[in-house]
């Protein structure tokens, strides 16, 4: 009698105890979990501080080298190393007679535009002495009564006065004494297109080549 009643008392007490540890997990939320330790890199930085530093950094910013712009001039006449040179584009005709080593003691600067800026294919030609003589304007110089219209030095609307010469072999003119330098003779001007033997006979008492 006396060991059922003491299993009944260890019955109970077991309840009563289970009974308190249910009472006190229901209270804390259940059990304990170990707490995660974290990465000692991300004790250091949170996820805000690296986003932060990486709009910080920026790429520089690639310098690309402009192009320079070249044009290709051909220099004949009286200067020292007349040939083909390579030039800056914004370069001026001073500075192509000065890198072909300058005019010769016979050329004559004054006949040049040395202010005209360069372009590509140019021809640039220094007359001498001889060909071009102060006392006649750029558009009638003449020696020894060969006096008319330059066909080396007049412009589009000054060979136009010429007699059988339009605007297009104005132009002609023009293009030709550009591409191929100074006219060496009236009998040359056959090679303009537009202009024959027959033209050249109705021109020739109007025309100079100095």
């Amino acid at each position: 009698m006396k060991r059922e009643r003491q299993k009944v008392y260890a019955a109970a007490g077991a309840a009563v105890l289970i009974l308190c540890l249910g009472v006190f997990l229901i209270v804390s939320g259940g059990p304990i979990a170990p707490k995660e330790s974290k990465d000692p890199a991300e004790l250091l930085f949170t996820d805000d501080d690296i986003n932060t530093g990486a709009d910080k950094v920026e790429a520089e910013p690639k310098v690309e080298e402009g192009e320079i712009d070249t044009v290709t001039v051909d220099i004949k006449g009286e200067v020292v190393e007349p040939g083909v040179y390579a030039f800056a584009e914004n370069k001026r005709v001073v500075d192509a007679v000065k890198k072909a080593g300058g005019v010769t003691e016979t050329g004559k600067e004054e006949a040049v535009n040395l202010a005209e800026r360069l372009y590509d294919e140019m021809v640039i030609y220094v007359p001498d002495e001889a060909a071009v003589e102060e006392e006649f304007s750029p558009a009638t110089a003449g020696k020894g009564g060969d006096v008319g219209v330059s066909i080396n030095q007049a412009d589009e609307s000054e060979l136009q006065e010429i007699n059988g010469v339009g605007p297009a072999t104005a132009e002609a003119i023009v293009t030709y004494r550009e591409e191929n330098g100074r006219f060496t003779s009236k009998e040359e001007l056959t090679e303009v297109s537009g202009i024959g033997p027959a033209t050249l006979e109705r021109m020739e008492d109007e025309i100079s080549i100095h």
